[in-house]
């Protein structure tokens, strides 16, 4: 086996092991659920949970020119 050869698989398992903890570690959200988002309220210093739909919405109204309308 080539050098380069040597060098590619070694990168190549390595990547590999990186990447496999990871995956294991993902669980699926709940069936029917909606996925649940924890957002610090920093005014406050509570914790909030909002679904997924509501924090996007959320997120996306903040960001918005309330002038360019």
């Amino acid at each position: 086996m080539g050098r380069t050869k040597k060098f590619k698989f070694l990168l190549i398992l390595f990547v590999l092991f990186l990447l496999s903890p990871g995956c294991r570690a993902l669980k699926p959200p709940s069936p029917g659920g909606e996925p649940m988002i924890s957002l610090y309220v920093n005014q406050t210093g509570e914790i909030k949970k909002l679904g997924l739909e509501e924090y996007v919405a959320g997120v996306v109204a903040a960001e918005m020119d309330p002038i360019g309308l």
